[in-house]
């Protein structure tokens, strides 16, 4: 199955914000000025001879249909802007439904779904999104989601580690050496970020997402292509059990495999 595109660019979508009224000022005075040097040098080469004050009756001609077309230009540039503010807007609201989601209802797609559209904006204009979410969430909505979409949006240098999601003591523990799984709790199988925790025991104060944010924006690479799903779910268990006896030793319990079926079962839901 192809990989989930959305043909944004947030740059350019600030870019136009800022310049559209500069644009209306500069078509509404070319529209003015213009007509003026226009008709007045194609008037005198037409007829040389003839009285100035004609060529004031040839701009007020003229004048109606370039005042139309400078307003149907401006029209056109604010449309645009329309456009990519809707873009944002969706994309806000696949940020928050990942964000929002309970980590025993963990569903892959909505992750998959936000990596795939903050990806093509960049660094930069994913951080922008990021940025503008946290400053519109809702502070009694949880957003433990955020956590795993940001170990999925981004890489890390070899030099450093993902943080450990601290909202207390994991109901499946970490591997003995976390660089067998190292977005713990999250595993990539096919580029599909399987959730292998469905809650944690809370001990103490749980982690501010904030945190993680800080983390991310100074270490983070941005992935460098979208996640691409398997055509066929049929293998995704198999791997994770290869996976999982690599890192733990042991098979993989019929408690973490039910957990794996549901999302699985989620991803084909989906398609």
């Amino acid at each position: 199955m192809g990989a989930y595109r959305l043909p944004l660019n947030a740059t350019r979508a600030i870019h136009r914000a800022r310049q559209l009224p500069r644009d209306i000022v500069h078509c509404a005075l070319s529209g003015i000025v213009l007509p003026f040097r226009i008709i007045v040098v194609v008037s005198k080469s037409m007829c040389p001879d003839c009285n100035p004050g004609n060529s004031f009756i040839l701009i007020m001609l003229f004048l109606p249909l370039l005042l139309v077309s400078c307003s149907a230009a401006g029209s056109s540039a604010a449309n645009d802007s329309t456009a990519d503010e809707t873009r944002d807007r969706m994309i806000l609201s696949l940020v928050e439904r990942a964000a929002a989601t309970r980590l025993q209802d963990y569903n892959p797609v909505y992750v998959i779904d936000a990596v795939n559209a903050l990806q093509p904006l960049g660094r930069e204009g994913a951080w922008r999104m990021i940025g503008m979410y946290l400053e519109r969430r809702d502070p009694e909505q949880s957003d433990d989601g955020l956590f795993l979409l940001l170990r999925v949006l981004f890489d890390l240098p070899p030099d450093q580690c993902y943080p450990e999601v601290g909202l207390g003591v994991p109901v499946t523990p970490p591997p003995p050496d976390a660089g067998n799984l190292p977005r713990f709790p999250i595993v990539m199988i096919q580029d599909v970020p399987i959730m292998v925790v469905r809650g944690y025991f809370l001990g103490g104060f749980p982690d501010r997402v904030e945190r993680h944010v800080a983390f991310f924006r100074e270490h983070g690479i941005i992935r460098s292509r979208p996640l691409r799903l398997p055509r066929s779910s049929a293998a995704i268990e198999d791997q994770f059990s290869t996976v999982w006896r690599a890192a733990y030793g042991t098979p993989p319990d019929e408690y973490l495999l039910g957990f794996l079926r549901e999302q699985i079962a989620r991803l084909d839901a989906s398609r």
